[in-house]
Order: structure tokens, then sequence, then C-alpha cells
């Protein structure tokens, strides 16, 4: 799947989950400052498995990979491939 499609698609879901608006590349998703709490993030999670048909080993569910929407990204298309 083309990186923008991904990228819109994940957005909408992030907006969706947390009701927030304006995500973009510099919104901090998990962790200081994110816009997700633990529960949010693991309904998060299970929504991108879903949307994308994958899933995600244990060890790439870190604060870095879902730090912010370009890491995020770079996940999703790994799991892609």
């Amino acid at each position: 799947m083309e990186e923008s499609k991904i990228k819109k698609e994940t957005i909408e879901l992030i907006e969706s989950i947390t009701g927030k608006k304006d995500i973009n590349n510099d919104t901090p998703l998990i962790g200081k400052g994110g816009i997700m709490d633990s529960v949010t993030a693991a309904n998060f999670i299970n929504s991108l498995e879903e949307k994308f048909k994958i899933f995600f080993m244990h060890e790439d569910l870190n604060l870095e990979s879902f730090s912010n929407i370009d890491s995020l990204i770079s996940l999703i298309q790994k799991y892609s491939e």
C-alpha cells in the first residue's frame, strides 16, 4: 500500500479513537506528552492490526515505534510487505 494512503488512514484512525483533530508528524502519540494512554493505545494497536491485516511482534510494541506518525508508518510498512 502506498505510504500516503497508509498515513491518511492511520491519522483518521487516531482521530476517531482519540477524538483529537489536527494530528500531524509532530504530534506525540504515546509516551511523554502523548495523546494516547495505555488503554487507548491498546485499542489503537488492535484497530491498526485489523485495518491493515497485520500482526505486530511484541518487540516492536515500544515507545519509539509509536512515538509519532512517521515512526508508526515505518512500522506498518514493515509488516505490510
